[in-house]
């Protein structure tokens, strides 16, 4: 049952009920639906007579024989009649309706109803200029889909500014010329009339604010219905009357300026008569006959056609005697809805739609340029007004966020050190998240700072199926024709032609646009036309599907090795590094201190979650984690997770999170982030929230925050979730609450290899693991390597919410291979996340799990041997069996095995397996791939440990090239072979050339990691060292303490890298004499690695020394001795006797003995470092010197 529930409304008032939805009879404001109640025949028969006899005394005039007084008729003075006179019907009648309305709610709001249909008259005139014009503009087509195919109040005079500022741009002649007059009268032109007052906005976040302002008349009017009548609230008599004192009169002044209209008449032709739509009444008239249903007539007998803009009822099947005239409401490009100033609406599909499809399909095809009359002045005018356009779409979509981008320097200067050269290609593989389409935008303003020619082309968004149709749409060319036959194109190799495609992945056509684009670079002359193209990728195997043929030299590469296919010659693109997500962080909180400030910086996080930094990389997700966190604490570390979606969603309004949620589900069902606005509207959940008309209702706000993104393909008009990290969570919550999931409905939707369904089942897999739901999650791991893979985020998430021990108990309650793989996998994702105290959980907790027999098994072993102390690890290796044949064929497991016994200082069998590892490789002509540059590497720090310095450099400086042909120049490969050369060169005295390449490692690894990584402590420490050789020691203990605050705060006290850090900040301190302090740092190393690796390891044989060489200088000769004695020993258990480190014992030993005057004893033992020194280091190195220095000395010479 439907009631009215309008104040002071005698219907209302008399909480009457009817059986269906319409309008009051008396208020005319629509009905609301209650709750149906049952109630006894005689009450009904009651209620029916009640009303009859109400709307009787309301609405009948009084018989001859009564004497009952009706209430005063409100008349409306002789001015309003003649404005309503000249006034357009469309306004006119719905104008008269509130003049007489003496209700005062129910009249503002008539006021508000016939506001709108000023604005729609106004632009629905301005429209019919538009389209009965010779001009065709395509961003003038796009304002009518963004602020006309659903428009508000706001859209309908935002349409009408931006098309009369082209029409007059153009030098429009028009049909009207005093629409142009009036409009700059009363908006645009510098003498409007300003009114004061506080204007409504939507400020960033999405929320209403008053703000004190100017206003122009039509600006005062909107923000009226705004403030007053958009929030679906009624307001009492008082505050209407008020209103209407305040508003109608600036509205009657803009009707007033229309008495133009006098001489501007709509007609209609219905049948054989012809109708004047003028006044509040219309007129039947004769005039001569035209084709047109309905149209514009001026004084002197001109017209112009207003289909399908106004139609007839007729048009529509509308049979309704009270409707004269139906006006254009909305389109979604598959239907038409009309609305008539007697409150009518109908939606049509039929010819109306035909005819509007048509002319908007027109505006946008312009006559081609023939090549003799495209000159280079227009093919820069098209570019521009082209990349505009592209821009906007852009910035609507919220893909590009304006005055807001991280430079990536070093993609950015290869993308402009290119131009010039032969190459026609340039390939970018993006990760997803790394902002292709922002550089794209970014590197198209920089070509045209420079005066390049670069046109900008979304793949996802072409209008044509091939890319030589879609350039020459864009620039407007004739497709017949060759593109070679247009000189404009044909431009300089020094100053060329660029054609931006982004995201080519994103177009069902992507095979055969990347061979067009080899195809259109043959036709010119060797880098005159140059291609950008980008493509999201997950790995190298995702561009084979792109086919290079003979065409490998079109390709722009910086490989010195031949190009055999696209991956060998493609620029990566990663996600923000750690440098450039600090600079975005600290741009979205300086510039937006008001809504993207939270109560703790950059740095806090690593200390708190470090995996969150692999969150944020995504700018986008970057601002909305600074958005949700806004003026936020860190919770307590173990109290709380951050959860940056779930955050994210409680944030929205509950009717936002419904619609979201039906979105979404809709989203699950296509299969596609692409959903039909009609069809939406077609959609009994849906519809109400796409067509609520109040400030700031769900589906409005969500689209001005750009969440939701409105685009158009052909003359349909589409919505899409713009977040598909939101997207993917609101379909694992979807899956959650509607769907009873097992996993044979995952492998069914698994074999539509579908990005949605597999992200939205790992969605799920998280809230699953979240909630201790695991059962599921196990199921899947034993189910086969495909569903396994989906189950690791929830496995991480899982671990980091429950710990280890569970996580463990989750997967081997019934143990397979698989699961040994899911851990494998699991460890993998922590370390990647760098989570390492829990990857520790997880390996010491499987220890007594592990047969190590499996090749999963035994890297897991391995990995497991990594972290356990001396005795621990020869206790557990034990265990392996090294006859397994695994450890003969499987190269994986043979470079573990030589690393576990590097680590253990065998040298000789390490470089054994090593060696091994390599031959298999270069077998399976791998030579050049990054595994072998990881056992040159391994090999060269083998040979660096061994003291044959020249033998390690060349590993290091092949393992480097390898690396710098596969990754470029900017990776942490590259950082980590900077890093080895840097300490060998210092171990041979070269220490400027150490500083160098250790600079060189620390500015990648800031880029790539930041400044709280242990990567990053490891180039400090090296630095440090260098510095600490050259003499400049309180540099040096700088960068240690800079090393060692990060390794304490990553891998806390007890680990080895902490340990190193300890033993190097004692060495400086001794230098500068400051030897308590520089014991108490020894002391602090040897006991970490004595733990670590037992008390024979070589490096603690190294302590050993040092603290012995320290206690000589506080010429505690006793304490000296005996450290250096226990150094020694080890030393020669592991080093040949010709060990540049068994050198450095002897040294300190000649110095104790030289301090305790037995200079017999001190000659021996300087005797026996000079000679070790003389042949591995040469006979220049400082300490070759320093020892004949010591032995003239003491020879009196």
């Amino acid at each position: 049952m439907f009631i009215c529930k309008t104040p002071n409304c005698a219907i209302g008032l008399s909480q009457a009920t009817f059986p269906s939805k319409g309008r009051c009879p008396v208020c005319k404001i629509s009905l609301f639906e209650i709750e149906e109640k049952y109630v006894s025949k005689q009450e009904l028969q009651d209620v029916v007579k009640e009303i009859k006899d109400l709307i009787k005394d309301l609405v009948q005039a009084p018989s001859k024989n009564t004497e009952t007084e009706l209430p005063q008729k409100i008349t409306i003075s002789e001015e309003e009649r003649e404005i309503t006179s000249f006034l357009p019907y469309l306004i006119a009648f719905p104008l008269e309706r509130t003049l007489k309305e003496k209700h005062a709610w129910t009249k503002v709001n008539l006021l508000k109803d016939t506001l709108l249909n000023y604005l729609k008259f106004m632009g629905l005139i301005t429209a019919s200029e538009f389209f009965n014009s010779p001009f065709k503009d395509k961003n003038i087509i796009a304002s009518f889909y963004n602020n006309l195919s659903h428009p508000s109040f706001g859209s309908w005079n935002a349409f009408i500014r931006e098309t009369l500022q082209f029409l007059n741009e153009n030098n429009h002649e028009y049909f009207c010329p005093e629409l142009k007059e009036y409009y700059n009268k009363v908006e645009t032109g510098k003498k409007r009339k300003l009114y004061n007052g506080e204007i409504e906005i939507i400020d960033a976040r999405g929320d209403v604010q008053l703000k004190k302002q100017q206003a122009t008349a039509i600006g005062m009017l909107i923000n009226f219905r705004n403030r007053y009548l958009g929030h679906g609230l009624t307001l009492d008599k008082a505050k209407s009357e008020m209103l209407w004192e305040q508003y109608y009169p600036i509205f009657k002044d803009l009707l007033i300026g229309l008495n133009w209209c006098k001489d501007y008449v709509i007609f209609k032709n219905e049948g054989k008569n012809t109708w004047q739509l003028q006044g509040a009444e219309i007129h039947q008239v004769e005039v001569s006959k035209t084709q047109d249903n309905i149209w514009l007539q001026n004084n002197t007998g001109e017209r112009i056609n207003l289909v399908p803009f106004f139609i007839v009822p007729g048009e529509v099947a509308l049979t309704d005697q009270e409707t004269k005239l139906l006006a254009y409401e909305s389109y979604t490009g598959k239907s038409i809805k009309f609305f008539s100033p007697e409150g009518i609406d109908k939606t049509t599909s039929g010819r109306t739609l035909e005819r509007l499809n048509l002319l908007i399909r027109d505006k946008q095809v312009e006559t081609p340029f023939s090549p003799s009359n495209f000159t280079a002045e227009l093919l820069k005018e098209r570019i521009a007004k082209e990349n505009q356009f592209v821009l906007q779409t852009l910035l609507d979509e919220r893909k590009v966020i304006k005055g807001i981008y991280q430079s990536r320097e070093v993609i950015e200067s290869k993308l402009r050190s290119w131009v010039g050269g032969m190459a026609n290609v340039f390939f970018i593989a993006a990760e997803a998240g790394s902002g292709k389409t922002n550089l794209l935008v970014e590197i198209q303003k920089q070509y045209k700072e420079i005066n390049l020619n670069s046109l900008l082309i979304r793949a996802c968004r072409m209008a044509k199926k091939t890319l030589k149709e879609e350039i020459c749409y864009l620039l407007n060319i004739d497709p017949n024709k060759n593109l070679k036959d247009y000189n404009s194109l044909n431009q300089k190799q020094e100053a060329p032609l660029f054609i931006l495609i982004d995201g080519i992945n994103e177009s069902q056509f992507e095979k055969e646009i990347w061979k067009e684009v080899q195809e259109i670079s043959k036709l010119f002359a060797p880098g005159v036309i140059k291609f950008v193209v980008s493509c999201r990728v997950n790995g190298k195997k995702d561009l084979e599907r792109f086919d290079l043929g003979d065409n490998k030299k079109l390709l722009y590469t910086e490989s010195k090795e031949e190009v055999k296919q696209l991956s060998d010659a493609v620029f990566w693109l990663t996600p923000l590094n750690m440098i450039e997500l600090e600079g975005a962080w600290n741009t979205y909180t300086t510039k937006n201190k008001k809504t993207n400030n939270p109560q703790f910086n950059f740095k806090d996080i690593a200390d708190y979650d470090r995996s969150l930094y692999q969150k944020i990389k995504n700018p986008l997700i970057l601002r909305i984690f600074l958005d949700t966190y806004h003026n936020k604490p860190l919770p307590k570390k173990g109290k709380k997770k951050l959860k940056v979606w779930r955050d994210w969603v409680r944030s929205f309004k509950e009717e936002e999170k419904t619609l979201l949620k039906i979105l979404s589900k809709k989203v699950w069902q296509k299969n596609s982030n692409e959903l039909e606005l009609e069809e939406l509207l077609n959609d009994s959940e849906l519809e109400p929230f796409i067509t609520d008309h109040k400030v700031n209702a769900p589906y409005r706000r969500l689209i001005a925050l750009g969440w939701l993104s409105r685009f158009n393909k052909g003359n349909n008009i589409y919505i899409c979730l713009t977040v598909e990290g939101l997207l993917f969570y609101l379909l694992g919550l979807y899956l959650t609450d509607e769907l009873n999931i097992n996993i044979s409905l995952i492998n069914k939707w698994l074999k539509n290899s579908s990005l949605i369904k597999t992200s939205a089942i790992q969605s799920y897999l998280v809230e699953c693991a979240e909630k201790n739901e695991i059962k599921l999650i196990s199921d899947l791991i034993d189910h086969g390597e495909t569903t396994l893979e989906l189950t690791i985020p929830a496995l991480t998430e899982y671990i980091k919410t429950f710990g280890a021990e569970n996580t463990l108990k989750a997967l081997f309650d019934n143990p397979t291979h698989l699961d040994w793989l899911a851990l494998k996998k699991l460890l993998n994702n922590l370390d990647e996340l760098l989570l390492k105290n829990l990857s520790r959980e997880l390996l010491m907790g499987s220890i007594n799990k592990n047969e190590l027999a499996s090749e999963n098994q035994l890297i897991i072993g391995f990995k497991t041997l990594k972290i356990l102390n001396k005795k621990e690890q020869e206790v557990f290796f034990k265990k392996f069996n090294l006859k397994n044949p695994l450890f003969e064929k499987n190269e994986n497991l043979i470079k573990y095995l030589a690393t576990y016994f590097e680590n253990n200082a065998k040298h000789d069998d390490a470089i054994f397996y090593y060696n091994k590892s390599l031959s298999i490789l270069q077998s399976q002509n791998r030579e050049n791939q990054p595994e072998t540059a990881i056992i040159f590497g391994k090999l060269g720090s083998i040979y660096q440990t061994k003291g044959d310095y020249d033998k390690a450099i060349k590993h290091f400086e092949t393992a480097l090239g390898i690396r710098l042909n596969v990754y470029g120049d900017q990776h942490n490969s590259i950082a980590k072979s900077y890093g080895n050369l840097g300490l060998v060169w210092k171990n041979k005295g070269e220490y400027d050339k150490s500083i160098e390449y250790y600079e060189k490692a620390l500015a990648i690894r800031l880029k790539v990691f930041g400044d709280q990584h242990s990567t990053t402590a490891t180039s400090y420490s090296g630095l440090g060292g260098s510095l600490e050789k050259k003499g400049e020691n309180d540099k040096c203990i700088e960068y240690y303490k800079k090393a060692l605050a990060i390794r304490l705060k990553v891998f806390g006290d007890q680990h080895n890298s902490t340990a190193l850090i300890y033993n190097n900040l004692g060495f400086v301190l001794r230098k500068k004499e400051e030897y308590i302090q520089c014991i108490e740092y020894y002391k602090k190393s040897l006991n970490i690695f004595i733990k670590l690796k037992g008390d024979n390891h070589p490096v603690v044989g190294i302590n050993y020394n040092n603290i012995g060489a320290a206690y000589g200088d506080l010429k505690d000769f006793g304490n000296a001795l005996i450290y250096c004695e226990k150094s020694l020993v080890i030393k020669r258990k592991h080093y040949t006797e010709d060990h540049p480190s068994i050198g450095k014992t002897y040294e300190n030993i000649g110095d104790i003995y030289k301090g305790k005057n037995n200079q017999n004893k001190a000659k021996e033992y300087y005797q026996k470092a000079y000679n070790i020194f003389k042949i591995k280091m040469g006979i220049n190195h400082e300490r070759t010197k320093l020892m004949e220095k010591h032995l003239k000395e003491l020879n009196g010479i």
